[in-house]
């Protein structure tokens, strides 16, 4: 979280798609460290959704205040950021409900 603190000052020397790059950077870094543990297949699909979807639509929300005036950054939030989380979250989730040596009903739940 130390690169956040850069943002400022990156934006103000103009050098704004390195600062957008730390800050989706250490966003995804957030993102990839949610591991809910928990015993259900239903459940776990409700914490990894909830925790992954917060905090991808408080990085959209923070990327919008933070590059307000250079609109252009948004394709790099788009494609280096909700892109790739996106996909993230598919593996997770095909992941616990298809791989993990559960029943048919595993599926049945998370659906």
């Amino acid at each position: 979280m130390a690169e956040c603190l850069h943002l400022p000052m990156l934006v103000k020397l103009l050098d704004y798609r390195k600062a957008a790059q730390l800050f989706i950077k250490s966003r995804s870094k957030i993102i990839r460290q949610i591991k809910p543990h928990t015993g259900s297949v239903i459940q776990y699909i409700q914490k990894l959704s909830s925790s992954t979807f917060t905090l991808i639509n408080e990085t959209i929300v923070d990327f919008k205040e933070i590059f307000a005036e250079y609109p252009q950054m948004y394709s790099l939030l788009i494609s280096t950021f909700i892109q790739k989380e996106m996909k993230h979250f598919a593996e997770l989730f095909k992941h616990q409900v298809f791989q993990t040596g559960r029943t048919a009903l595993s599926f049945k739940e998370a659906t």
